[in-house]
């Protein structure tokens, strides 16, 4: 209790800090759990899209799996769901996952450093919007060479990142369109009112800012194509996700 309770006022320290807010933004996120419970529609949507491309069997690394949301949507399958293995390299997100987890394993990883993972034993990497947290280009390259190593030839990856039209308002209205769609007009309201402005303000008003200044990388299609395929992937296709504000890529390795 003494240790949660603490958690709870370095929390509120670092929200009321703004360099401690700009360099703890994923571990207060997920420490508060804000990082869920803020989680837009859009997002869960386009995660959605990326589960469903998964096959059922096989071994499944999800690479910056933060709080673990991909894990319900697999687990939906049932006995078919493909063996799970998440890696993040930060503790607090490993530590909601875990708390979702079925059949899965963990394993803090820095997807820049060397793979813990024996060459070409993973089936299908998932890298849903992960890799763009790295500002520097070398970094980034490192990142989805060593995903390409850890895949077996024909093996495949599924990753997002955001676009260039990023748009902390459309994803905001998109995600609020859907909710009236899917459950009904009072929560839809509801999440306006009291959901949608901490979400803007906390979350995606913050990424959008670090999109534009470079602290965070932003693609187009071609550019998200060429940077995979420098690596060694072979692209498959390339769709819009999160209302335009994203780009979800498949690729194999050859």
């Amino acid at each position: 209790m003494a240790g949660e309770e603490e958690n709870r006022k370095k929390t509120g320290r670092a929200l009321l800090d703004k360099e401690a807010y700009r360099n703890n933004y994923w571990r207060l996120g997920f420490r508060s759990r804000l990082y869920d419970l803020f989680t837009p529609r859009a997002y869960t949507e386009s995660l959605s899209r990326a589960a469903a491309l998964v096959p059922d069997a096989g071994l499944c690394l999800d690479a910056g799996c933060g709080s673990g949301q991909l894990i319900p949507l697999l687990a939906r399958r049932g006995e078919s769901c493909p063996l799970y293995l998440g890696a993040d390299k930060l503790a607090e997100g490993l530590a909601r996952a875990r708390e979702r987890a079925g059949r899965a394993c963990f394993l803090r990883w820095d997807l820049t450093a060397e793979t813990p993972f024996a060459a070409a034993s993973i089936d299908v990497v998932v890298a849903h919007f992960s890799i763009y947290t790295l500002d520097d280009p070398p970094a980034r390259l490192m990142a989805w060479r060593n995903l390409f190593e850890l895949t077996r030839p024909g093996g495949q990856l599924i990753a997002a990142n955001p676009s260039t039209h990023y748009s902390a308002e459309t994803i905001i209205e998109h995600s609020l369109n859907s909710e009236q769609v899917q459950r009904g007009p009072l929560i839809a309201w509801l999440k306006r009112v009291f959901i949608a402005p901490i979400t803007r303000h906390l979350g995606l008003a913050y990424i959008q800012r670090q999109l534009e200044e470079g602290g965070f990388h932003a693609y187009t299609p071609e550019t998200f194509s060429a940077e995979v395929e420098s690596a060694g992937w072979r692209v498959k296709a390339v769709e819009p996700v999160y209302a335009g504000s994203g780009i979800l890529l498949t690729a194999r390795r050859p």
